[in-house]
């Protein structure tokens, strides 16, 4: 589905060609018959998929440094391609797309995560130690988040071509040919390394939560606003069931910082178009996206929205009735609301009223980026001067009515 009308309309510029680089085309020469090798292992019963990692190691494509870079980028562009080359059009309106590619490619990847475990004992058992256990958990997120940052080039590179119209253009020496943007090939692979990694397994153990916090980061930099070709994609992975709520339950609430942050980029980018007079399809698409994620919310964590709701509330349009209450009903599970038909009820006698809501959200940010805090803070100690009154109204608000004091989400 096309972008909202908003980022559609935004100027389109060519993006700057890429100098020749020698090195990236010799890896591309080398890892061709690599990617064909692999293709064939995954399309046979009881391959030695662990031995063709084996062999990617022993040749250095697997180290953390400039030539597992270029592995990672080539894998990638090779893996995009062969899901465009090979996919067969299904008669509608969506670009023909292979999954077995990215099947392959997202296997690889996890594959080699899981390769990454220390060396068994003398014995042959697994080496459980507190510092061998570390070791292996700093190895497998540093790898991860190296395959995310080069899927999450790749698909910035391929989103930006595309809206400039630069994917007719050759591609450079020893490069696959640049195929058009298409959402669901990320989407493919981002689901799957969601699914495998947040699977129950031994070798992978060692990655949880730190996993759920490196996707958070991949998500955030694909935030609707910087590609909106891939909003749609966006939402499905952010709402995803292997991603919300197991980030939602991580140990100490870590990760509810996360989730507000993508849900505040998920309608600071809607806020323009839902603001309109007449929404396009694609708005009402990802709006009606948007809602069932604050209903799953409501219905699982409903103590998130209580915590973040002044902040969710600031990013959703008061136009959006809808969205605003689904955010402002929510109570915790463990609070029995009154009968508000019980005789002579006294909401401000019940002890619930005397406790003070948890407010997680940063709501003196904005005041504090806009200078506004400590004069406000002495005014009502000292309850003066009185001409703060009106310096705060110039402050807030400019001579046209708009509001000068952006909220910080």
């Amino acid at each position: 589905a096309p972008p909202p009308a908003a980022a559609a309309a935004a100027p389109r510029r060519l993006p700057p060609a890429e100098p020749p680089d020698a090195a990236l085309s010799h890896a591309r020469e080398q890892l061709a018959p690599l990617w064909a090798e692999w293709l064939s292992l995954c399309g046979q019963q009881g391959a030695n998929e662990r031995g063709f990692v084996s062999q990617l190691q022993a040749a250095g494509w697997l180290r953390q440094d400039e030539q597992g870079e270029r592995f990672l980028r080539v894998t990638t562009e090779l893996a995009i391609a062969a899901a465009h080359a090979d996919g067969s059009a299904d008669g509608g309106t969506r670009l023909p797309l292979a999954f077995g590619p990215l099947d392959a490619y997202s296997k690889l990847v996890v594959l080699i995560l899981k390769s990454l475990t220390p060396e068994p004992t003398p014995s042959g058992a697994r080496d459980t130690t507190p510092a061998a256990t570390a070791a292996t958990a700093r190895a497998q997120l540093a790898a991860l988040v190296r395959v995310l940052s080069a899927v999450v080039a790749h698909l910035a590179r391929s989103h930006a071509h595309h809206a400039c119209g630069a994917h007719h253009h050759e591609p450079p020496p020893g490069a696959p040919p640049t195929p058009p943007f298409n959402q669901r090939a990320y989407l493919r692979l981002f689901g799957n390394w969601l699914l495998e990694l947040a699977a129950p397994d031994p070798a992978l153990d060692t990655l949880q939560p730190q996993m759920l916090y490196a996707f958070a980061a991949a998500f955030e930099a694909l935030r609707p606003s910087r590609v909106p070709g891939f909003a749609f994609a966006w939402l499905e992975l952010v709402s995803h069931r292997s991603f919300m709520p197991k980030l939602l339950l991580a140990p100490g609430r870590k990760g509810w910082p996360r989730l507000q942050k993508l849900l505040g980029h998920l309608f600071s980018f809607l806020y323009p178009n839902l603001t309109a007079p007449r929404l396009s399809p694609p708005t009402k698409h990802l709006y009606r996206g948007a809602l069932r994620v604050l209903l799953v919310l409501l219905h699982d964590f409903p103590e998130f929205l209580c915590d973040y709701h002044l902040a969710l509330c600031d990013a959703i349009p008061h136009t959006c009735v809808q969205l605003r209450n689904l955010v402002l009903s929510a109570f915790p599970r463990h609070m029995m609301l009154p009968d508000p038909f019980t005789p002579n009820l006294k909401v401000d006698l019940l002890p619930e009223s005397s406790q003070p809501p948890t407010v997680l959200s940063p709501y003196t940010a904005a005041l504090s980026a806009a200078g506004i805090l400590e004069p406000l803070d002495a005014f009502l100690k000292r309850r003066g001067p009185r001409s703060l009154l009106q310096d705060l109204r110039q402050r807030l608000v400019g001579p046209d009515g708009a509001h000068r004091v952006a909220a910080i989400h």
